[in-house]
């Protein structure tokens, strides 16, 4: 019983190098300030931008209603319907 909370707190600190390992690095979604509801992706280290989430995120299109799109995570198999937060 007692080892099972030890397992618990070595498991913790490795979510969030599981995130960085998958892209998600520093890169922040960012709302533009001129175009409310619009967003992109900034990454504060080196100032670069980007209009598309960086990998493993993905956009694709929907194959059973063209013309609509979706965002899947190719590491996690995650989906959004929007620009993902990172």
């Amino acid at each position: 019983p007692q080892q099972q909370p030890q397992q618990q707190q070595q498991r913790q600190p490795q979510q969030p190098q599981a995130a960085a390992a998958a892209g998600a690095g520093p890169w922040k979604r960012m709302e533009s300030r001129s175009q409310q509801g619009v967003f992109y992706y900034w990454n504060p280290q080196t100032g670069a931008t980007a209009p598309e989430p960086p990998a493993p995120w993905e956009k694709r299109q929907s194959r059973s209603q063209p013309g609509v799109f979706y965002y899947w995570n190719t590491q996690t198999g995650a989906t959004s319907p929007q620009k993902p937060e990172l």
